[in-house]
């Protein structure tokens, strides 16, 4: 999804891209972000594979149509750099996503890329600032904001 819109977002000519909440990674070892739909999931790990343990609300739907809850084989994990400093652990699938937007910040140098994901992958090419701070700016343009986006 995110490769669509940023595709989509460079077609339209936006003159800048920001990333939020693309932590690329398995962030506090989670799949998911806490409060999303599949938030709750557990992950277990045997070295770099892991599968996910549990998905509460699934399980739950699974146990009241007597469906046993299988452990799923999801994916190979790697370490890479982290946005945040030291490194975090990542998936084959998720290094796929974050070498097309590298390769991508290769290829659109008229375009200002910031990932406000703190802690997730580092993006090489991009901008890493904390989302407060784009906020505040933002805020701090905001009629130009408001503007822009009733056009």
């Amino acid at each position: 999804m995110s490769t669509a819109a940023f595709s989509f977002a460079r077609h339209l000519g936006c003159p800048s891209i920001t990333l939020i909440g693309h932590d690329l990674a398995l962030t506090n070892n989670q799949l998911y972000a806490e409060g999303s739909s599949d938030g709750s999931a557990t992950l277990a790990f045997d070295g770099d594979t892991f599968w996910l343990s549990a998905i509460p609300d699934l399980d739950a739907a699974r146990a009241r149509r007597g469906i046993a809850t299988p452990e799923i084989k999801t994916d190979q994990s790697v370490w890479v750099r982290s946005a945040g400093g030291g490194s975090v652990r990542t998936t084959a699938r998720f290094l796929l996503t974050k070498d097309w937007l590298e390769y991508q910040a290769q290829q659109a140098k008229e375009i200002v890329l910031t990932n406000a994901t703190e802690g997730g992958a580092y993006l090489e090419g991009w901008n890493h600032r904390a989302l407060s701070e784009i906020l505040m700016h933002v805020s701090s343009a905001g009629e130009s904001v408001s503007l822009r986006l009733s056009q």
